[in-house]
């Protein structure tokens, strides 16, 4: 549960029916109420194949969108590596630099205990986005080929044969070059060299590093990535590229630091979005790949959520269980769990000698026996009766040790 009962009861008293009004005001502006064809359409990039909306005056199409932010489980990600895909083993790893793209994601879903007007207007942006994608498979079908699609709808478990019924929206680039764009005044300039200086291109990964200081938030600035709790270690990599000030707001209209987004975005948040539609075409795969995108330019937080805040995590490099692992990628405790395990089995009373009950007991603390009682068969450590030794005694369990066990069992 995204948010508590209390907290949707609350919901309802007021704003609810006021978002409800408000979406509604909004007309074409609003993905649910938009008209694909008329209030936006396609347009082909010559260069790329890429698909981009314009709206009906030829200008980038921007929509907003309304919803509920959704859990971890169902695809929501806030964190220092976003989304990024670091490889599958460690000899493929590569780190975040520069040039990596990483983005935080937010799934978007059905307000809570929400009433039927509002759920029918969330729905409605399902519909649309159903509508633009249910084009381009009359297309394909008729021009024939094979695609493999990413459609910007999922469900809540990620069963593809379930209804999707929530949005997936992606932020803008969560780190950016602060440089990249600015005009260099002070070009040949000269200063005496100091001692203290140091180099501004220091890569931004070390643990031991000085804790970064927090910044008053501006507009556009950018920040040192550490003050995002979970930017630690080898995962990261940056060099020039700072975290970015996005556009995401808070019910005062104020500007929400990224390094709080793990609270203020946490699921069961009510946020509206202004986006942009994306379709990404690559021609070169085989099937063709059509991966359908939102992305998020503003985010104005209409109502928090009184859920837990999104856990901080620190990234791991693939095969490794942590910052202070081997390599080995063998897990002791499996080995000693399976070496320890003590089988048991069922006798007839009538089939215990004295000398068995007294073993027994002292084995296992057990007092009195009863008949069909369960009896722990003694541990490898221990002495076993001359008159149990033949019937348990077996070659090929003396001479497989643990790890040609786990061998066999793999």
């Amino acid at each position: 549960m995204s948010i508590s009962h209390e907290l949707a009861q609350e919901r309802n008293k007021g704003l609810y029916p006021a978002v409800a009004d408000s979406i509604i005001n909004m007309h074409g502006s609003f993905l649910g109420s938009a008209k694909f064809g008329i209030d936006f359409k396609r347009c082909i990039k010559q260069w790329s194949g890429n698909y981009i909306y314009k709206d009906s005056q030829g200008r980038d199409f921007r929509t907003n969108i309304v919803g509920e932010i959704a859990s971890t489980a169902s695809g929501t990600i806030i964190a220092a590596k976003g989304n990024y895909y670091a490889g599958r083993s460690s000899d493929q790893f590569r780190p975040i630099g520069d040039e990596s793209k990483v983005k935080d994601v937010l799934v978007i879903k059905v307000p809570m205990e929400s009433p039927r007007l509002l759920s029918t207007l969330f729905n409605n942006q399902i519909g649309t986005l159903n509508t633009v994608r249910g084009s381009d498979e009359r297309e394909e079908v008729a021009n024939g080929g094979d695609f493999s699609i990413w459609e910007w709808v999922c469900n809540s478990d990620g069963d593809n044969s379930l209804k999707k019924d929530h949005i997936v929206v992606h932020m803008l680039p969560k780190y950016g070059n602060p440089n990249r764009n600015r005009i260099n005044t002070n070009r040949s300039k000269k200063r005496p060299a100091s001692a203290t200086d140091t180099d501004s291109a220091t890569t931004l990964s070390s643990d031991g590093s000085a804790n970064p200081v927090v910044p008053v938030v501006r507009p556009g600035d950018f920040y040192d990535p550490r003050l995002n709790d979970d930017y630690k270690g080898p995962y990261f990599n940056l060099v020039q590229n700072k975290l970015v000030q996005l556009d995401v707001r808070d019910g005062d209209n104020e500007l929400v630091a990224p390094w709080l987004f793990y609270d203020r975005l946490k699921p069961g948040t009510l946020v509206l979005l202004m986006c942009s539609l994306h379709c990404f075409v690559l021609k070169d795969r085989t099937p063709i790949r059509k991966i359908y995108q939102i992305n998020a330019h503003s985010l104005r937080i209409l109502n928090p959520s009184d859920g837990p805040p999104i856990e901080r995590v620190i990234p791991t490099l693939p095969n490794h269980e942590g910052d202070n692992a081997t390599g080995s990628g063998v897990s002791t405790a499996a080995v000693d769990a399976f070496t320890k395990f003590a089988v048991f089995k069922r006798q007839r009373m009538e089939d215990l000698t004295e000398d068995d009950i007294a073993e027994a007991s002292a084995t296992t603390g057990t007092k009195n026996i009863a008949k069909n009682v369960t009896i722990n068969v003694l541990p490898p450590n221990k002495k076993v009766p001359p008159k149990k030794k033949d019937a348990m005694k077996s070659k090929k369990a003396r001479d497989v040790d643990a790890d040609d066990q786990m061998e066999c069992l793999a």
